[in-house]
């Protein structure tokens, strides 16, 4: 669920099978972080931040294919003119 305005909105992922298996792959994550002496939340920040870099660039990659049809797909078929 994200926060948008008011209130939450769900996201249809089923075309996106890489968010469920990263939900899979967490824990494992987690505790390898945790085993490594690192705080599993900041690991998932850091991971968090460079997804959404990637998002955000994604427009201006002329020749990038995946991101752009990935966001297309969350948003429901339409992530604007631009895609």
């Amino acid at each position: 669920m994200l926060t948008c305005g008011d209130g939450h909105r769900n996201l249809d992922l089923r075309a996106s099978p890489e968010v469920a298996a990263a939900q899979r792959a967490w824990p494992k994550v987690a505790r390898t972080a945790a085993a490594a002496g690192a705080d599993p939340g900041r690991v998932f920040a850091l991971a968090h931040a460079v997804v959404c870099a990637w998002w955000e660039q994604a427009l201006e990659w002329e020749r990038e294919r995946t991101w752009p049809t990935r966001l297309h797909v969350v948003a429901g078929g339409d992530a604007g003119p631009r895609f």
